[in-house]
């Protein structure tokens, strides 16, 4: 059939970042939920790693921010 493309023929324009920043992302909230857990909840037992997952979190968000950056969504790396 000319004309037609079938769905396995299709190539959309991702790449790996579609995959990339969800796990960014994912990442991020959980660092993030560990280090509340400490710094606002008193939880005694994750103050090993409450200061790395801050810093984590920190990292990872940024390098998100530029995955979005770089994808052409300006606004979502920006926080709006």
């Amino acid at each position: 059939m000319p004309g037609f493309v079938f769905p396995n023929d299709a190539h959309p324009p991702w790449s790996i970042m579609i995959v990339i920043y969800p796990y960014l992302t994912g990442l991020v909230a959980g660092a993030f939920v560990v280090s509340a857990l400490y710094h606002v909840f008193h939880i005694k037992s994750l103050q090993p790693v409450a200061r790395l997952s801050l810093v984590a979190a920190t990292c990872f968000a940024a390098l998100a921010g530029g995955l979005a950056w770089r994808r052409g969504d300006s606004h979502r790396a920006m926080g709006a």
